[in-house]
């Protein structure tokens, strides 16, 4: 059996482990190979970096596997067990390799087992001594300043109070009273007492840090050929063990291991993730480490499943039930505000297309008032896409930046400002202006909700949530089609007309939800309570009034954090990463996805009435109204029967999306191609269901994609882009279809219809596109710092 060490590679530090694993193996020659420059030199300093590391082990285990194979006869075969510890696991990857090529050596070994001990094997510099260290290296002379503190300590001190000090204040204490234990507590104390007084021995363990810092990144490569290539072609059992909080080993890395390697039908690996156990576990807690390791090592077979605390998806297994209630908590809170907040953003342009034809017998809708045409209307409704499209990355952007409510607040507020203005029209002109102010102060809503919402839940839960809100986006379609129907009963009422009355009441409501917001809608997760006596002025105003209480009790915040801790990450972004994710391959066939099923839903929602009047002329305004609400009722029934299915079963995402379209093409044949306005009708009930979880698939589909790669600024930019270059589509369906087609009515709206059928059509493609490239486009991170929020 071969042990290698960590960093510092003194073995004094693992003798204790190693003489209880020997008890549990007797028939093993147990050997830990140390580094080298890790003992007391006469001659000048010299440094051996990792690469020598490696191949002095490499020489060291072949030199004795021929050796016994030539002095015994009887000896053909040398079988190898190795175990290593943090960067060992790192050095044991390569070593592995080389002893695997090494062709002296084929015949002659058999490596029966691997186990990896809080493997420091990808990206060490990201945790959180990891980020300490990179910048105590970039900006001081950590090495000179180290040297001189040791030389000040032996000076200063004698070696019984020295060694009292690293005793008292310096290493964990043992968790248990038993002599092997403080035995090992002792050791310890000597290999840290022999590297603060060699100052040899720290410069190497100083350097070989620096190193390792710069070396230990990403490479799938070497981690899918050891992980997969090596159990199923060499029949070596592999053993990870991670401690669930390492200082060593960020949690995003490890999950990023856990999520790429985990099986757990697997027989040759396991992966173990513990609480409790610290980094330094030989120092006192080896007890625990050794009798896992036995365990393993005597299984004629990894079962993948046992004493792990891994579920299927690689991440650690916490209290569901309790997860359960922390969730619905924050359900009751952020649910029903954002459904409030997309309720009243959506129900503006939903009333917008309702005022073109309200009163119009009485020569008194919007249309009728301004006396625009159809290329005005048409117009119109496409600047306010224009609007919206231009500012929409730039507006998430910000978000990222501020408090999130605070700018979801901001939106729902400006909105209502704008819509106000609506009722002091009183021509084309000034209809194109307010209609693209409002596309620029709604820009970033749909992106805005999906990248917060995103910030406390997981993706496993976030399409349903998410489909819980967009119902908003259907419910005040209909309603604004009943709210329609009553105040044109309201038609001039104090000298103004049912649209102006409309615009006024809409207006009003919408300001005063969107300053409750402030209250209603909780900050970020995790953000730090801010300290009232460090500010001042409107700052300390601000945040004694203006800011949200927290909706979960501090033990509730520890738990929803060790939950979202795989993917939570507050990034710090410039626009290099924001170019990164445009230029992401992966965002394209999101965005042809998106402008094809949000094309088909404003189509709809702006000229559904349209689309029921020309196919029934007989019906009153009113009846109208009363019909159009009836479609997003039908929508509202889609999401609440197949985003809980889409969450159970994130991988039939695509499949889902597919099937969805293909009812909404179905729905739009059956309103072109029907006889009788009823059965033309039906069909807009059967797009209607259609509709409904197309886009609640597309934003969190987008969200497992581009946030665990990009983190914060990926999920903000991907939802920005997919809606905003995907609301092209809706600029297609209100400029160039229906009132912008004119000969088309004579037709009923039939190639208005069939193109959004062939926009229809390319989703499926593009879904298909990206369901094939989704893991073969940009799966190496990008080496971004992360922030503490």
């Amino acid at each position: 059996m071969v042990f290698i060490p960590g960093n510092p590679g003194l073995i004094d530090f693992y003798t204790v482990y190693l003489n209880l694993v020997q008890e549990s193996f007797p028939e093993y020659n147990i050997v830990c190979i140390g580094h080298d420059g890790y003992c007391k030199r006469d001659r000048d300093f010299q440094y051996f970096n990792l690469e020598h590391q490696i191949s002095q082990k490499h020489r060291y285990i072949s030199e004795y596997v021929l050796q016994k194979t030539t002095e015994s006869p009887e000896t053909k075969v040398v079988e190898l067990t190795f175990l290593c510890h943090s960067m060992g696991a790192w050095m044991m990857q390569r070593l592995v390799k080389r002893l695997l090529d090494d062709k002296q050596l084929q015949g002659k070994m058999e490596i029966k087992f691997v186990g990896l001990i809080c493997p420091t094997i990808v990206d060490i510099w990201k945790s959180s001594k990891g980020r300490k260290f990179t910048h105590m290296f970039a900006y001081l002379p950590v090495i000179w300043l180290f040297l001189m503190f040791s030389r000040f300590l032996t000076l200063l001190f004698n070696e019984n109070n020295l060694k009292w000090i690293i005793r008292r204040f310096s290493l964990p204490k043992p968790v248990l009273t038993l002599k092997d234990a403080l035995q090992s507590f002792d050791n310890s104390v000597e290999g840290a007492y022999l590297l603060i007084v060699n100052h040899q021995i720290l410069e190497q363990t100083l350097l070989m840090a620096e190193e390792e810092l710069q070396q230990i990144r990403q490479n799938d490569e070497l981690n899918d050929w050891f992980f997969q290539n090596v159990p199923k072609e060499h029949g070596i059992n592999i053993w990870c063990f991670f401690a669930a909080d390492d200082y060593w080993v960020h949690n995003s890395t490890r999950d990023y291991i856990l999520n790429r390697y985990h099986d757990m039908h697997s027989k040759k690996v396991r992966f173990e993730v513990r609480r409790g156990i610290d980094h330094s576990f030989c120092v006192h807690q080896k007890e625990p480490i050794s009798n896992s390791e036995v365990e393993t090592m005597n299984s004629k077979s990894l079962d993948a499943t046992k004493y792990s605390e891994v579920g299927e998806d690689g991440r650690l297994e916490l209290d569901t039930k309790a997860l359960d209630k922390i969730y619905y908590k924050l359900d009751l809170r952020i649910i029903p505000a954002l459904w409030s907040l997309y309720f009243l953003t959506s129900f503006g342009g939903s009333a917008y297309g309702l005022t073109l034809t309200m009163n119009r017998t009485q020569g008194h809708s919007l249309g009728q008032a301004l006396k625009l045409t159809p290329h005005n209307i048409s117009t119109a409704s496409a600047l306010y896409y224009v609007g919206y499209i231009i500012f929409d990355v730039p507006m998430n952007l910000i978000m990222t930046k501020v408090s999130p409510q605070t700018w979801l607040s901001r939106i729902v507020i400006t909105v209502g400002l704008v819509y106000t203005c609506y009722h002091a029209l009183s021509n084309a002109h000034g209809l194109y202006a307010v209609r693209f102010i409002s596309g620029m102060v709604g820009a970033g809503t749909w992106p805005g909700m999906s990248y917060y919402i995103s910030l406390f839940y997981p993706n496993e839960r976030l399409t349903r949530r998410i489909g819980y809100y967009f119902t908003a986006a259907q419910i005040s379609a209909a309603v604004a089609g009943l709210v329609s129907a009553g105040v044109q009963k309201m038609d001039g009422a104090l000298g103004r007309t049912g649209w102006q009355w409309m615009y006024l009441i809409y207006g009003c409501v919408t300001m005063a939800v969107g300053i409750l917001l402030l209250w209603w809608l909780p900050d970020r997760p995790f953000k730090k309570p801010v300290d009232l006596a460090t500010r001042t002025g409107w700052k300390k105003i601000y945040y004694r009034y203006f800011t949200s209480p927290a909706p979960l009790s501090e033990q509730e915040r520890e738990l929803h954090r060790k939950d979202l801790e795989h993917r939570y990450k507050m990034l710090s972004w410039t626009w290099k990463d924001v170019v990164m994710v445009v230029s992401d391959l992966r965002i394209w066939p999101m965005i042809i996805m998106y402008f094809g099923v949000v094309g088909t839903g404003f189509g709809l929602a702006v000229f559904g009435s349209t689309i029921i009047a020309t196919n029934n002329p007989s019906l009153t305004s009113i009846q109208v109204s009363l019909l159009y609400a009836p479609i997003w009722l039908f929508d509202l029934g889609g999401i609440l029967t197949i985003t809980p299915i889409v969450d159970r079963y994130k991988k039939l995402r695509p499949l889902v999306f597919c099937l969805a379209c293909c009812v909404i093409m179905c729905g739009m044949f059956v309103t072109t191609f029907a006889k009788g306005s009823w059965n033309k009708y039906g069909g807009l009930l059967i797009a209607g269901y259609g509709l409904g979880p197309t886009v609640p698939i597309i934003m969190a589909w987008a969200a497992e994609i581009f946030g665990p790669r990009y983190g914060d600024v990926g999920t903000a930019v991907s939802a920005a882009v997919v809606s905003g270059l995907g609301n092209l589509g809706s600029v297609t369906a209100t400029y160039a279809l229906y009132s912008g087609w004119p000969a088309d009515k004579k037709r009923l709206y039939r190639n208005s219809n069939m193109i959004l059928v062939l926009m229809l059509g390319i989703s499926i493609i593009a879904c298909g596109i990206c369901y094939l490239i989704k893991d073969k486009v940009r799966q190496n991170k990008p080496e971004v710092e992360e922030s503490e929020e």
